[in-house]
């Protein structure tokens, strides 16, 4: 430690007897020692092990961390008893037959929008079948030929 960081610590330590206050430290770089609460490192690593996973660009970062958030939330936890937070909330279990992530898929396009020599499929990957799943059965999709996202209905 540095002359400033221990000066630091110990004005810490004096505030925390005057107000009473228990002060809990952790060692450096070690997120595993944290609370449940403070490991957003989780959500991080697992993001970027789902895009790795998956066929979608880096640059959709966001749809992986809100896919990898969902999921967390559905995911029991010894804290909870063995419960997940959606339980919690929703006094149910949740239902997880509609989670698709990174997913290669084919869009159909509409017949009326073709023209005689265009592609009639279009290839992508699945991005929510998690959230924004607005009517059941559809989904929102990366299309990466053109670079875009595209609202998919399943069979």
């Amino acid at each position: 430690m540095t002359d400033m960081q221990e000066l630091y610590m110990g004005e810490i330590k004096e505030i925390s007897k005057t107000e009473a206050i228990k002060l809990h430290t952790s060692v450096r770089y070690s997120p595993e020692s944290d609370g449940a609460a403070e490991r957003t490192g989780v959500l991080t690593n697992a993001m970027r092990a789902t895009l790795c996973d998956s066929v979608l660009p880096k640059s959709q970062w966001a749809e992986a961390l809100s896919a990898v958030t969902y999921m967390q939330n559905r995911i029991p936890t010894k804290v909870l008893g063995g419960r997940t937070p959606y339980e919690i909330i929703y006094r149910d279990k949740p239902d997880l037959s509609h989670l698709a992530f990174g997913v290669s898929c084919a869009v159909v396009k509409l017949k009326e929008k073709l023209k005689r020599l265009y592609d009639r499929v279009v290839g992508g990957a699945v991005m929510s079948g998690m959230r924004r799943q607005v009517v059941k059965g559809m989904f929102l999709c990366w299309l990466a030929a053109a670079h875009t996202q595209w609202v998919a209905v399943s069979c």
